[in-house]
């Protein structure tokens, strides 16, 4: 449109400038007009770019506000996808129970409250990882002379599937001096830690480690969690409907 009424302006009758000038003047109002357009075309291509980063960050930020803040509670998220497959689920069913190795000590003069304390004194009732949601299991373990179970409850942060959180403990419970031991994954789900509110929340299930019954248990792990962590408001969710894995 500039190149155009500059011609117009140049070619009219009343127009004093010579033929040389006008191609010199249509010449800088090309050299002006593409300079512009060239502006243009990098702050759009600005424009596009930031508006890409924006969206990216703006996805992110919801994300991690949607599953790690907890100024709103879980019941208001939506299901989190399932990170599981077939071998993995088989791996985890397969070391879901277990038990030690027989022992030749006796363990008749020992009260259950001195077996409990053996026991614990080889795996502490609870470890988690601090400020991170993380998966976790619950575990259940009796032995001879254990009048009530004793559960303890994993939660790491870095574990891709719900059987690389109990697979360490596990291990340990199968070399543990306990005579009569056995051990049981109740189930398992998630672990929100956040030490600036202080909070901890306990939720979900385990699709290596299903709830027997779809009746989930979360109350026992946050009782052993509010123990562990007095200065924390310890909250848990059972309700299934919720779909949060």
């Amino acid at each position: 449109y500039t190149i155009c009424l500059a011609m117009t302006r140049c070619w009219q009758p009343q127009s004093r400038l010579s033929s040389i000038s006008k191609v010199y003047l249509i010449r800088d109002y090309i050299c002006v007009t593409k300079t512009l357009l060239t502006n243009i075309v990098s702050v759009l291509t600005v424009i596009v770019s930031m508006n890409r980063v924006f969206s990216t960050c703006a996805r992110t930020l919801a994300n991690d506000f949607r599953y790690n803040n907890f100024v709103f509670p879980l019941s208001n998220f939506s299901t989190m996808d399932a990170t599981t497959t077939a071998e993995e689920r088989a791996q985890a069913a397969a070391m879901r129970e277990g038990q030690n190795k027989s022992s030749s000590e006796d363990q008749s003069s020992k009260s259950s409250e001195d077996v409990k304390q053996a026991i614990l004194s080889e795996v502490p009732e609870v470890e988690i990882d601090a400020d991170h949601k993380q998966k976790y299991v619950l575990i259940e373990v009796n032995a001879t002379n254990l009048e009530k179970p004793v559960h303890l409850v994993r939660g790491r942060k870095w574990a891709s599937y719900h059987k690389d959180v109990a697979e360490p403990t596990l291990t340990k419970l199968a070399r543990c001096s306990v005579p009569g031991l056995r051990y049981n994954v109740l189930g398992g789900g998630r672990i929100l830690h956040d030490s600036q509110v202080p909070k901890i929340e306990v939720y979900g299930y385990s699709y290596g480690f299903p709830w027997k019954d779809d009746v989930y248990r979360h109350e026992i792990a946050a009782e052993l969690i509010k123990v562990a962590y007095p200065d924390f408001e310890v909250i848990h969710i059972n309700d299934s409907s919720l779909g949060l894995y």
